[in-house]
């Protein structure tokens, strides 16, 4: 999966818990809830008993659960208690999966490119070790860097592996 559906991912999911958060609170047949103990049931400030400040609080608020960071906002009755424990587990393993899938790509990449210097490294070693001209290195490496970005663009026969197990009849109708 890639890094900005992961993130589109997450901030929908946040979206949702916000939202669940929210309706907790105003349904809540509770003494008190986390909108009466911060103001923004409408009892203080008419700003705060907006519905756009009371969203951006509770997507605050479970933002501030899928990640290390922290808010003003906390749960003041059992079932927003209970609520936050749920979202707190399921954010640390969300959180952990998207860490870890940015990790692996950065690895892969860094695997990839350590790979073409490896190979880069080999060639300059052998025009060095057989004196080729410095022209002629330069020309063949002009060569293969624009041979590989042709041939990265079409993939060939050989570079699917599944293809080498199919019969011999359907690989030349393939070709």
């Amino acid at each position: 999966m890639g890094a900005l559906t992961a993130v589109l991912v997450i901030l929908v999911i946040n979206h949702y818990v916000a939202c669940t958060w929210f309706a907790i609170a105003y349904w809540t047949e509770a003494p008190t809830s986390w909108l009466s103990e911060s103001g923004l049931d409408g009892s203080a400030d008419d700003w705060k008993a907006s519905l756009a400040y009371q969203y951006t609080t509770s997507l605050h608020w479970a933002l501030c659960q899928f990640t290390p960071a922290s808010t003003e906002v906390m749960p003041t009755n059992t079932p927003e208690r209970t609520f936050t424990v749920v979202t707190i587990i399921v954010g640390l393993i969300s959180f952990s999966t998207f860490v870890s899938n940015i990790t692996s790509s950065m690895t892969q990449l860094r695997n990839l490119k350590s790979e073409q210097i490896k190979l880069q490294s080999s060639l300059r070693t052998y025009f060095s070790q057989n004196e080729v001209p410095s022209d002629v290195s330069k020309c063949i490496f002009d060569w293969l860097n624009g041979h590989r970005k042709t041939r990265q663009l079409r993939v060939h026969e050989g570079d699917v592996p599944l293809l080498r197990d199919l019969p011999e009849r359907l690989r030349s109708q393939l070709r």
